[in-house]
């Protein structure tokens, strides 16, 4: 790859994460404290499973190797029930979001065709591991807004432009 798109590539990446970062925090503000544990249904999950899934992604990938053993143990039970209280999952929410925008934000160029070690996976390079991130979170992000807006109501405040019935 070339340099400059490597750096432009770096820095893009950097400003999805934000915006997506962005839209999780308007949502998550707009819902009381015991919304965050409300499960719509037996196939679905809270608002709280979302940020523990999230976080546990987030850390087995760009966190320490501490954070991977904790991770890794604790990865068994990410979607069960969260009884995380609001404040924990708050806390959860922005170590999450912190690490991995610390993470992107100190790549090299050079480190973008790197292995990352990632549970299950071989040979998967720090670019790939990336797009990854930007799909999945972007599943999750929107399931947390429209779990967020279902809760939120008529009281909802729009995201972008607002729908006008």
């Amino acid at each position: 790859m070339n340099h400059d798109f490597q750096l432009l590539y770096i820095r893009e990446s950097l400003s999805y994460f934000k915006r997506l970062k962005l839209i999780g925090d308007k949502s998550l503000v707009q819902i009381q404290e015991e919304e965050f544990h409300y499960i719509p249904d037996e196939n679905s999950n809270s608002v709280a499973m979302l940020i523990e899934h999230l976080h546990f992604n987030i850390m087995s990938r760009w966190g320490d190797f501490e954070d991977k053993q904790c991770v890794a143990q604790r990865k068994r039970f990410e979607f069960w029930p969260s009884t995380m209280s609001h404040y924990a999952l708050g806390e959860m929410w922005e170590h999450m979001w912190h690490t991995l925008l610390v993470a992107i934000e100190s790549l090299k160029p050079d480190q973008l065709s790197e292995v990352i070690d990632i549970e299950f996976d071989t040979e998967v390079t720090c670019f790939q591991t990336i797009e990854r991130q930007k799909s999945h979170f972007a599943v999750h992000i929107g399931q947390l807004v429209y779990l967020c807006k279902h809760h939120a109501g008529p009281a909802w405040l729009s995201l972008s432009i607002p729908t006008k019935l």
